[in-house]
């Protein structure tokens, strides 16, 4: 199924869920990190239960460090 990840589509396995999508996705280390599905956040401990549709949108935000 296809869904967008930070605005560019890619293809997933059909009936996967947040999680297994970030890992295929090489998303395996995600500290840092906040993800929104379909503008709504998501609780890391929630990744496991959010099966994805298609079309789905997933926005990933990282914190950085600065001054």
């Amino acid at each position: 199924m296809n869904i967008s990840l930070n605005d560019e589509t890619w293809e997933v396995s059909d009936g996967c869920n947040l999680d297994e999508a970030l890992n295929e996705l090489g998303f395996s280390s995600t500290n840092g990190c906040a993800v929104a599905l379909n503008e709504e956040v998501v609780p890391r401990e929630n990744w496991m239960s959010r099966k994805l549709v298609n079309g789905d949108r997933i926005l990933i935000v990282q914190a950085t460090q600065g001054g």
